[in-house]
């Protein structure tokens, strides 16, 4: 009685395992593509781009540069992938697949097979764009398949008989656990990209910022926030620090594309300041409480304003607060000086300090330091304390000025 040898496989037939590349045969593969393809795909470039190469050599950092390289780069994926696709469509192999016995085997739906290798290739030069993840997929997958050779309805394998493979290439429950992990992690970061791309598109970003390259606005708040600039640049308008003109140009942008209405409630105020004659005024002011709650910073700023009665009332509310922005402790500040309140001014000045990371406002707080030193001066006879704060201000003023 003869026994089958069930040590080894049955002749004219592969296991499941041997039909799936080795992960460094597929390396290499592509490793030995690139050592063929590069030179013929490289010079074609070079001649079609034979002008823009020169461009670039004449101004290595000119403005053209980088559509130069990108332009560059494009070519060479469509390249490289239209001579890989040839090989594979009429050999079933590219030429470093050939030579490691490996080959590609399409699904028997009929039609598009020539653009469904060219696509499958293309896959392969954009994997990177998603973390490689494409790739890793390699790994995850009973048949070795990526994501792209699963859209393009193929698969790679291997003619050896047998192959050796590291380890980790059988521990696929692992691998697709990593794999969700990663595109949980990357559509993470997708979402997160978007939404903040979406807050720009809301709030005018991507427009200021083309705006700011073009020089449109005042280059004193070129490095201010955009959430920042028009509080600040009323603030420091009202003190004297920054021109109308500064001001005009962030409160049309504002008023241009925010969508809220309390920012641009603030806006029409800052026109308020700028207006030409006391009507213009008046209707900036009125504009500013309409369509907003009583209650909105840019409606309380213009009431107080277009009411010297309610100044009083204003500053209170001002020291009562806790939302700390630049416009709001510059006006406690300043109204503190204009109705008297001296006792407080040390303190409601420590409250500007936080905002000193701005070279404008630094000249501004500089400029508050000296005018403080000067009534100083003025006075005949000083208490201790007072030289103390002295001391302590001219330590500020300096570190201040080193800044700068």
């Amino acid at each position: 009685m003869v026994y089958q040898d069930i040590s080894r496989p049955p002749q004219g037939s592969q296991s499941p395992l041997s039909s799936k590349p080795a992960i460094l045969d597929r390396a290499l593969s592509f490793f030995l593509d690139y050592l063929i393809f590069a030179p013929v795909v490289s010079f074609i470039s070079l001649l079609l781009f034979y002008d823009e190469i020169q461009i670039w050599k004449k101004t290595p950092l000119g403005a053209e540069t980088v559509s130069i390289f990108l332009n560059l780069f494009i070519l060479f994926v469509i390249l490289f992938s239209g001579l890989q696709t040839v090989f594979i469509y009429y050999w079933k192999a590219t030429p470093g697949q050939y030579y490691l016995k490996l080959q590609m085997q399409f699904s028997k739906t009929p039609g598009l097979l020539l653009f469904r290798i060219f696509f499958r290739q293309i896959g392969f030069w954009i994997s990177p764009l998603f973390g490689g993840i494409p790739w890793l997929a390699v790994l995850a997958h009973p048949q070795g398949q990526t994501f792209y050779d699963r859209m393009a309805e193929c698969r790679l394998v291997t003619l050896k008989t047998s192959e050796k493979r590291f380890g980790f290439e059988s521990e696929q429950k692992y691998w697709r656990s990593l794999l969700a992990t990663l595109t949980l992690f990357l559509g993470f970061l997708f979402a997160a990209s978007f939404w903040q791309n979406h807050q720009q598109l809301k709030n005018g970003g991507i427009a200021f910022e083309k705006l700011q390259k073009e020089n449109h606005f005042c280059a004193e708040m070129k490095s201010v926030p955009l959430k920042e600039r028009l509080q600040m640049v009323i603030a420091l308008n009202l003190v004297g620090h920054i021109a109308d003109a500064c001001v005009d140009q962030e409160a049309d942008f504002v008023l241009w594309k925010s969508t809220e209405s309390d920012v641009k409630s603030l806006a029409y105020y800052a026109k308020s300041i700028t207006a030409e004659d006391d009507a213009e005024e008046a209707i900036y002011l009125k504009q500013a409480c309409v369509g907003v709650d009583e209650r909105a910073w840019g409606c309380q700023v213009a009431s107080a304003f277009s009411d010297s009665d309610r100044l009083q009332e204003f500053y209170q509310t001002l020291n009562s607060n806790t939302d700390e922005n630049f416009l709001r402790s510059t006006l406690r500040y300043e109204l503190g000086l204009l109705l008297d309140q001296g006792e407080f001014r040390q303190a409601h000045f420590e409250k500007l300090k936080s905002f000193d990371d701005q070279k404008i406002v630094k000249k501004y707080l500089i400029s508050e330091l000296m005018l403080k030193n000067s009534e100083r001066q003025n006075q005949n006879r000083q208490p201790a304390s007072a030289e103390k704060k002295q001391s302590v201000d001219r330590d500020y003023a300096q570190k201040l000025l080193r800044d700068l």
